[in-house]
Parts: structure tokens; C-alpha cells; sequence
């Protein structure tokens, strides 16, 4: 049977791993089946807005949420309504609790009434978690988009988007700071280094998550909507509605759970649902007239509609950039209805995931000098950027074609606790909060600033003991001035390589010239013939230097015959005979 998990808060130091059990599952499929194996490839740095109570003025008229995004941990029907009265009141000041109570009654229980639908077409290696989270950061106001433009995307007919512009926005005639949207995904990275552990008879795998010194945030991230028979539109239900068949009327609860079920850091287990879009019911509460009258008051219809979670109907298509939808929800204040409503900003956009397809990028395809996101990174137009988590990614990869055919969202890295301020924003309500952020650095030469880098490692241990199977996650809160270390001895190791190479090209081409000189050398013709002329003209030379060395005796000798043909023609002459 399916049982949602029972999850910790996040803790103050090391960090803390969630992970979704459909990467578990796809584990089990690839112990059983030779054909698939899976392998981490990316991870994605996330700056997770800070968490306010809707309409943080405390004021329903004023809608300053329109342009700011927060998490809106109440704007979840099942977290704001009366089925949490025994717990609302209590967390009120534990944002800590509150946020875990989040990732397990609505994401990890999402995930898992999912799983356990009788329908769930378990034959697709794509999962349904990268999509649930987000729809979870889209129900709460965490994030919005628009279409990606032509200098965003690569070709004019992808379906695309990115999230809303970053820009101050204007409230009544005058620049206010939180009137900003702040973007959530911010780095895109590879995960490069995977090392199997297995000695003092533990084994386990270790991954090294490095985001280094040279890098700034990813200047462009494409999101996908993706629609399949696990998640969209009729998916698992009719109209979009997911509904789990197998619970044994604990509807309230998350599935596998019930009234006896005790958590060990006491966080409820009472389901956070969402509200059919037609607004026929909000969590088991009857609309009237309109999404802003509801009876409250009627104790009959409290989840008469049943266990429901929705889904919206904009899947793979275009998305006006002013299609943002306005969901009510009702707050309550110590455990009773505070009698008003509140209007929570979204996108209407579903089934949302990261694009990580390069070709996809106008500004990588159209730049010679890069075709990776660690080059895109690194561009000029990479920034300085913070960040409090880490989604982490792996692909399902197919032996017989050694490509994948899937990759998804193995889990969520939480970097540090909850801290919850000290002054409410609102009255009885939730106070502000946020999830510590950590800032990355890059390097500027004009501004002479140094930048940063960080490493994590974090150690995936499968246990398969009888009644316990899982996976445990331990995140190292002392490694990252060791994984620094390690980043730039790999760095350094880079450029002696690329030393290496050039040093080799220039050997290869000085061995070239030598091999063209020392052919051309021996393919002369007769070269023996040639060698012998040679040698004759040497002992010519020689024979004639030897004459050629007295020229006095030489003179004397032309001289003297001289003077003997002078006599001999005087004597000729005498006699007549010339």
C-alpha cells in the first residue's frame, strides 16, 4: 500500500534532503530491468521567496501581492482551512513546521495519491514530481511566467516560457521595494563527479554539486509545459480533477495515514487539497454566488467534495502574459474564520518544467564561443545571484541506445532552517519568514571583486532491510572548503591539460616537417651515380691544385721554352730557310 512519508523539519545546519518517491520507484525499476539504468546529471539553484500570509498589509482591498511574489503557505485551501485548526494555531510562530508540513501534505502527498491511482500508466519513464513542485510554487504565488520571446528561444515555433521580469513595479505613484518580482531559478549546472562508496561495510554514492568561483546565475531559463497520462488536463480523473481511489474514508488524511498515525516532530498529516477551478466547492465549502462568497458556516458541506486536487488547462500551448489568475482563499485566526477573503495571485500555467535542451536557447545557439551552460554561465551577462536550494536531477537512461528518455526530479536540497522574523505582518495569521540565502559571487575585473564558490556532497545510502526500504539522504556540512580545494586542483588540472595539448599539436608539427625533409631526401634519383661524379671531380680537383701550388716554377718553365723557340727561330732565319 502507498503511504505519503513522514518528513523532518529542516535543519539548521548540513542542510536537508527531501526526496520524492517516484525516484525511488524508478530505482527499483532499474534494479529489475537491464534495459535502464539512471545516472545524476543536473542540478538547478533555486531562490525560494520569502513566505507571507496573503495580503501581507493585512488589508483585502489593497493587492500589493499582484506584482510581488511570496510563498503564500495560506493561499493552499488545505492549509489555511478549518481542517488545520488544530495545528494552525500551534505553528502559527514554527514557520519551520509549517514549511515541512507543506512539502509533505501537499507535494510528497500529491506525488503519492498519484502513484497510487489505479490508473497511473506505469510504463513512462517520465515522472510526475518536477511537475507537482512546481504547481506547488504556482498555487502558493511563489512564481509566474510569460512567453519566451525570439531572443530567448531558438526557433519561433517552440512553446516556451520564462519567468516574469525582474523590475520595480509602481504602487500608487511611488517606487516600494517589495512591489518586485525576484525570480526562482536562478543556476542551472552539471553534476559531473559521482563516486561509489563501499568500505567499513557501509556502501553508498557520493554527489559532488560544485557551483564555482568563475560562474554567475544562468542569463536565460526556458521552461516547457509538459502534458502526459500521469499529469494534464484529463489526467487520472475527469476535468482535471485528481482523485484517489484507494483511501478507506481517512479522505482528511495523507494517503497511508489516519487518526492514530503520530508524527514524530509533530506535524499534522491532515491533507492540504486544492478547489475545483469551476469554484463548485473550496475544500467541501460551497461558493454561493462567486469565488468571494462562501459559506463558511455550513458544517455539512466540509469536504463533501470530497479528496480533490485540480490541475489548469493551459498545457502546451501559448500563454497570454496577462493570463493571471486571482484564487480566493479564507484565513483563519485562532482556529476560527476570520469571515473575509483573499484574493492569491498565480499563473495559470501547468505542468511546468525545466528546459534543459541547449539547441532550445537563442543565446547559446546563436554564440560561437559557447554551446554548454557552463559556458552560458559564464558569459558576461551571467550575474551575481542568491540561492537557499537545489533541485536535483537524474536521467533515465536506455542501455540499448545509451541515451536518455527521461530525466527527472530526484529531490530537493533545503539549505538551511525556516527563520521566522520578529514582527507579524498580519494579526492572527502567519508571520513573515524565509529560508536563509546564501550569495554567489562572480568575479568582476573591472570592479576588482572576487567571487565565491560552493560544493556540496551529498551521500545517497539504499536501504533494502525488510520493512524499511527507502532512501536516506545525508547532506555534509563540512565539505566545502574541501569540495573548493578539490574544484581548484581540478581547475589547474584543466590548464596544464590544455598545456599539454598545445605542446603536442607542436610537436606533431615539427615531426611533420622532418618527415617531408627526410622523404624528400631519400627519394633522389641515382643518388649512388651521383655520389661517384662527385667524388671524380674531387680527385681532379686535386691533381690540378697540385700543379696549380708552385706557380713561379711554372713562369720559369714557359720563360725558358720561350727563349728556346726565340733561338731556334733565329737560327732558321740565318740559314734562310724562313
Amino acid at each position: 500500500m502507498s503511504t505519503t512519508p513522514l518528513i523532518k523539519t529542516p535543519q539548521e545546519q548540513g542542510g536537508t534532503f527531501y526526496t520524492f518517491s517516484s525516484a525511488a520507484k524508478d530505482l527499483t525499476k532499474g534494479f529489475s530491468n537491464d534495459n535502464l539504468k539512471l545516472v545524476f546529471s543536473k542540478f538547478v539553484c533555486l531562490n525560494i521567496p520569502d513566505i507571507q500570509p496573503v495580503h501581507p498589509d493585512g488589508d483585502p482591498d489593497e493587492d500589493h501581492s499582484k506584482t510581488t511574489n511570496f510563498v503564500q503557505l495560506n493561499s493552499v485551501l488545505g492549509a489555511s482551512g478549518k481542517n488545520l485548526a488544530d495545528t494552525q494555531h500551534m505553528h502559527r510562530n514554527d514557520m519551520n513546521m509549517a514549511f515541512a508540513e507543506h512539502m509533505q501534505n501537499y507535494i510528497l502527498n500529491l506525488e503519492e495519491m498519484i502513484l497510487s491511482n489505479e490508473n497511473y500508466d506505469n510504463t513512462t519513464h517520465r515522472t510526475v514530481s518536477e511537475r507537482i513542485f512546481f504547481k506547488w510554487l504556482i498555487e502558493t504565488g511563489a512564481i509566474r511566467f510569460r512567453n519566451a520571446n525570439n531572443t530567448e528561444k531558438s526557433k519561433e515555433e517552440l512553446i516556451n516560457f520564462v519567468e516574469a521580469d525582474e523590475q520595480l513595479e509602481q504602487y500608487n505613484g511611488d517606487t516600494v521595494n517589495w512591489d518586485k518580482y525576484n525570480k526562482v531559478v536562478k543556476y542551472i549546472g552539471d553534476i559531473d563527479i559521482i563516486n561509489n562508496v563501499d568500505m567499513a561495510g557501509e556502501a553508498y554514492s557520493e554527489l559532488y554539486i560544485n557551483v564555482p568561483t568563475e560562474v554567475g546565475k544562468t542569463p536565460t531559463v526556458l521552461f516547457e509545459s509538459l502534458s502526459d497520462n500521469n499529469y494534464g488536463i484529463d489526467a487520472l480523473g475527469e476535468g482535471g480533477i485528481i482523485r484517489n481511489y484507494n483511501y478507506d474514508g481517512n479522505a482528511e488524511y495523507i494517503v497511508g495515514r489516519n487518526s492514530e498515525t503520530e508524527h514524530p516532530q509533530g506535524l499534522s498529516i491532515r491533507a492540504f487539497y486544492d478547489e475545483p477551478r469551476n469554484n463548485e466547492y473550496i475544500l467541501g465549502y460551497r461558493a454561493t454566488n462567486n469565488p468571494g462568497n462562501l459559506n463558511i458556516n455550513d458544517d455539512d458541506n466540509f469536504y463533501k467534495a470530497g479528496p480533490l486536487q485540480t490541475t489548469d488547462d493551459h498545457f502546451k500551448t501559448d500563454f497570454a502574459d496577462d493570463e493571471i489568475d486571482e484564487k480566493y482563499t479564507v484565513l483563519f485566526a485562532n482556529g476560527e474564520p476570520d469571515g473575509e477573503t483573499y484574493r492569491v495571485t498565480r499563473s495559470k500555467l501547468d505542468g511546468i518544467g525545466i528546459d534543459f535542451d541547449e539547441s532550445h536557447y537563442y543565446k547559446i545557439v546563436n554564440n560561437p564561443q559557447i554551446s554548454t551552460f557552463s559556458e552560458f554561465n559564464g558569459t558576461a551577462e551571467a550575474e551575481s545571484f542568491e540561492f537557499n536550494a537545489v533541485l536535483v536531477y537524474y536521467d533515465v537512461i536506455d542501455s540499448a541506445t545509451n541515451r536518455a528518455s527521461a530525466r527527472n526530479l530526484y529531490g530537493i536540497l533545503v539549505l538551511d532552517n525556516v527563520v521566522t522574523n520578529s514582527v507579524s505582518a498580519r494579526e492572527n495569521c502567519m508571520p513573515d519568514a524565509y529560508i536563509q540565502r546564501y550569495p554567489k559571487f562572480k568575479p568582476n575585473k573591472i570592479t576588482g571583486q572576487n567571487g565565491n564558490s560552493y560544493g556540496f556532497k551529498i551521500n545517497l545510502r539504499f536501504d533494502v532491510a525488510p520493512g524499511t526500504s527507502g532512501v536516506h539522504n545525508i547532506v555534509n556540512e563540512y565539505n566545502t572548503f574541501s569540495m573548493q580545494v578539490f574544484s581548484e586542483a581540478m581547475a589547474q588540472m584543466q590548464i596544464a591539460t590544455k598545456i599539454l595539448l598545445q605542446q603536442r599539436e607542436l610537436v606533431e608539427k615539427l615531426y611533420n616537417r622532418i618527415l617531408k625533409l627526410e622523404t624528400s631526401y631519400y627519394n633522389l634519383a641515382n643518388i649512388n651515380l651521383l655520389e661517384e661524379k662527385i667524388n671524380k671531380l674531387e680527385d681532379i680537383l686535386d691533381a690540378n691544385s697540385a700543379a696549380l701550388d708552385n706557380s713561379n716554377a711554372l713562369t720559369d718553365l714557359i720563360s725558358k721554352n720561350s727563349d728556346e723557340i726565340e733561338k731556334l727561330k733565329q737560327k732558321l732565319t740565318d740559314k734562310g730557310i724562313i
